[in-house]
């Protein structure tokens, strides 16, 4: 008789120790940052982004879906229509054509602290912005009385944070909360969203690819500098080191047509002139991701759509 309990799922046979959440962590990454404050701490260059993993055909009951990684963020995307519209006081103006709807979810385990169920004004902060991202890219004239539903729901969301203790007293830090990470979820809920809606077959210009910059004021001299993609603990030890954060700012950019469909700019950056050529280098970024992830891992989807296995899905 087999002694296996089938009703029970079973882990994995070999498991990985949540490092990021050991104090030991924070250490290293404090003492990295302040020995070499002009180096990064995985050894990116400033105009690098992290490593990017992309999957579409991920939620069989929606129209599209995908799921991305991008260093602790971990994100999943369903996207539902195009349906009909049937009630007047929601359809608006038919000769507009459709809308979009979009909904973002923090997971109550996705952070440090558990989160209630009760959805707050930062995620809906973080849909509007979404929202606002996507739309330049749909051809949502040729869905009239139609609208689309996208659903993200983020399933990670930090990898731990600097205690405040460590810090210096005149050492201002941002507070770890949704709120501080919202560029950091941003820029990668974008380039989802957007695999999702040409999973679905949606008609777009050109796939909407997600980049973020961190703007950080040097301590020793009152100049500005620019680090492209930073991680959650480059942007809170970077006060511990050679500068300090002050603004952040995310780029939404189709590559293909070479336009740029939102930019949400956060903080007290005051250099308009950095932050411009910040954002000229995440346009660059992202033209590199939409050509080397983005494109793959729709091509992928397709082959894997169109193969007579069942259940195929696709990666990258």
């Amino acid at each position: 008789m087999d002694s296996v309990d089938r009703k029970r799922i079973h882990g994995p046979d070999k498991s990985v120790l949540p490092l990021p959440l050991l104090d030991s962590q924070h250490e290293s990454v404090t003492s990295k940052t302040t020995l070499n404050p002009s180096a990064r701490f995985d050894g990116r260059t400033h105009e690098e982004v992290r490593p990017l993993f992309a999957r579409t055909a991920m939620v069989s009951q929606a129209n599209g879906s995908a799921y991305i990684e991008v260093g602790c963020i971990k994100i999943i995307c369903a996207v539902y229509g195009p349906k009909q519209i049937t009630t007047k006081s929601k359809s608006g103006d038919h000769h507009s054509g459709g809308r979009i709807s979009c909904d973002v979810r923090l997971a109550p385990f996705a952070g440090l602290k558990r989160k209630g169920y009760m959805k707050d004004t930062n995620e809906h902060s973080l849909a509007k912005n979404l929202a606002t991202a996507l739309t330049p890219s749909l051809l949502l004239a040729h869905l009239p009385k139609s609208q689309i539903d996208i659903h993200i729901q983020i399933l990670q969301a930090t990898a731990g944070h600097v205690s405040a203790s460590s810090t210096s007293s005149a050492t201002v830090l941002p507070p770890p909360s949704f709120a501080t990470n919202l560029s950091l979820l941003l820029s990668p809920c974008i380039t989802v969203a957007s695999l999702a809606l040409a999973d679905a077959g949606i008609e777009m210009m050109d796939s909407v690819v997600g980049c973020s910059v961190g703007l950080f004021r040097r301590t020793d001299k009152n100049s500005l500098f620019w680090m492209v993609d930073p991680s959650e603990e480059e942007r809170e030890t970077r006060a511990l080191g050679g500068g300090v954060w002050v603004g952040n700012a995310v780029v939404g950019v189709m590559p293909s047509v070479g336009r740029i469909s939102g930019l949400v700019v956060d903080g007290d950056v005051g250099d308009v002139g950095v932050l411009m050529e910040a954002v000229n280098v995440c346009v660059d970024a992202c033209a590199k991701v939409h050509d080397v992830v983005v494109k793959k891992a729709l091509v992928d989807g397709f082959h894997a759509a169109s193969s007579p296995v069942s259940g195929s899905s696709s990666a990258v």
